[in-house]
Order: C-alpha cells, then structure tokens, then sequence
C-alpha cells in the first residue's frame, strides 16, 4: 500500500484511527506527512479514549495493519479532532 495523501483517514486492527495532516508535521519527521493517532478502539479505558496522540510517520503505522478506510462521516469526525487538537498545539 502506498502512503495515502493529505487528509487521509484509516482505521487499524484495533479500530483505532490514522490521520494525516501535513499541516502539522512531526519536527523529526523523516518524511513532510505526519500520522496522528486517535485512541477510538476498543483496548482504551474511557479516560484515554478519543485522544489524539503525537505524530508518526507512515512507516511507523505500518505495525497496526491492515489498515482501512473509514466511512466519511468518520473521517470528517478524526480530521476535525485532528484540527482542534493542532490550534490548541501547533507544535505539538
């Protein structure tokens, strides 16, 4: 699977979620694109879930394959987390 563009949102095995957002890259970042995660799967306690974690590169998400798509309703749901989350931390 190649990297999959811009606004990009996959879910994992554990149906966590994947966002890229180039817009707010990771400052060590091999590659432009950064990966933030989202603690939606089942394995988190409430307290943790729905969080949007530090930035990874697309070769680091390859160990939580397969990865999916997402219906757009979902999609449209991370991306926007994804953007609060990085006006509240853009250097995060």
């Amino acid at each position: 699977m190649r990297e999959p563009d811009n606004h990009t949102v996959l879910a994992d095995r554990d149906d966590d979620l994947w966002v890229r957002f180039d817009e707010w890259p990771h400052p060590y970042a091999v590659h432009r694109a950064s990966w933030r995660h989202i603690s939606t799967g089942t394995c988190w306690e409430p307290w943790a879930r729905d969080k949007v974690g530090s930035a990874r590169d697309w070769g680091d998400i390859q160990d939580y394959r397969p990865l999916t798509e997402v219906s757009p309703d979902r999609a449209a749901w991370a991306l926007a987390k994804v953007k609060a989350a990085h006006s509240e931390d853009p250097h995060g």
